[in-house]
């Protein structure tokens, strides 16, 4: 756990969603609590995300994507190889920041017409 920790601590190297991913990875790859490490690992790594600026990303928005997460994640542990996990959770954030995009663009479009009906 001390090696992750120290590792955390140069994120300023890393691309964050790559860091957000990696830590996810690291975290359950060290296992560290009897139940629990992968809820665990995806609040470090949203709240990596959000420190970073970008959006949490949703990993379990139906079945089919958590099936899909959780083959990802077995076969990037299983052939010890991170840039796997990272491809799906940079699919993952890239999906969250277009989708914060419509949010903010719908509501700026949202604004402007309130202006129109009360003539600011």
């Amino acid at each position: 756990m001390g090696d992750l920790v120290d590792w955390a601590n140069n994120k300023d190297k890393i691309h964050p969603v790559k860091y957000a991913a990696d830590l996810y990875f690291k975290f359950v790859s060290i296992h560290p609590f009897r139940d629990g490490n992968c809820r665990t690992a995806r609040l470090l790594m949203n709240l990596a995300l959000i420190e970073a600026g970008y959006p949490a990303v949703n990993v379990f928005s139906d079945e089919k994507s958590r099936n899909k997460y959780m083959d990802v994640l077995a076969k990037s542990r299983r052939e010890n190889d991170p840039e796997i996990f990272e491809n799906l959770i940079g699919e993952y954030a890239k999906k969250a920041v277009k989708n914060h995009i419509k949010i903010l663009e719908l509501n700026e479009h949202n604004i402007e017409q309130a202006r129109k009906e009360i003539n600011l």
